[in-house]
């Protein structure tokens, strides 16, 4: 009896170790597929933070290299960001432009619909061809056409501002032009009437 006993006890063993054996296999087939399933999403996400690096990068060149004013502005008007065009039509440095209020820039006479249209943005609204002057560093005046947009965090709250200005100076002039030729011409027609009837 003492050797069958030796002999289940060992068949027992036997047992035991063949089923850990195998299940030591399956487990390590588990994690080599674990593994290389790992090493696949790694890659996945390098592949994913370069493309992300690269459309950055992108974005950084084609903001810095706008010829329009591009800007965010934080929920009181400070300006958060300005690109390089904001700074060069503006006469500002971009660090001058951080200690500034977007509020301080704007021509007095419009600066109340300008604070209409930005409690717009602060509501989530984007507000579109909004035109007023901005004061340039030299002190004089030029007018901007401005569209912007809200700015939200992940979970849709209103942070900022993201803006775009064109500086329209010179069509404002040619329209202020055309305006007094057309005014012009219009008294000259009317006087020729007059003119025309003796």
């Amino acid at each position: 009896t003492d050797i069958t006993e030796r002999k289940l006890t060992e068949e027992a063993l036997r047992k035991a170790r063949d089923e850990l054996e195998i299940r030591v296999q399956e487990r390590t087939r588990e994690l080599s597929q674990a593994n290389i399933e790992l090493h696949s999403e790694i890659a996945e996400r390098r592949r994913a933070e370069e493309k992300l690096k690269e459309s950055e990068q992108s974005y950084k060149t084609l903001v810095q290299t706008s010829r329009d004013m591009i800007f965010t502005v934080d929920l009181k008007g400070n300006f958060l960001f300005t690109n390089q065009a904001f700074g060069k039509i503006l006469g500002y440095s971009a660090e001058e432009l951080k200690r500034l209020n977007g509020f301080e820039l704007v021509h007095p006479e419009d600066l109340e619909a300008v604070k209409v249209q930005f409690a717009r943005l602060v509501e989530g609204e984007s507000v579109d061809n909004m035109e007023y002057r901005y004061r340039k560093k030299d002190g004089f005046y030029i007018s901007i056409l401005n569209s912007a947009a809200p700015l939200l965090d992940s979970k849709g709250k209103v942070v900022a501002a993201f803006g775009v200005a064109r500086d329209i100076s010179q069509r404002k002039r040619a329209e202020e032009a055309l305006r007094a030729s057309e005014g012009t011409t219009r008294a000259l027609l009317n006087a020729s009437h007059g003119i025309a009837l003796l």
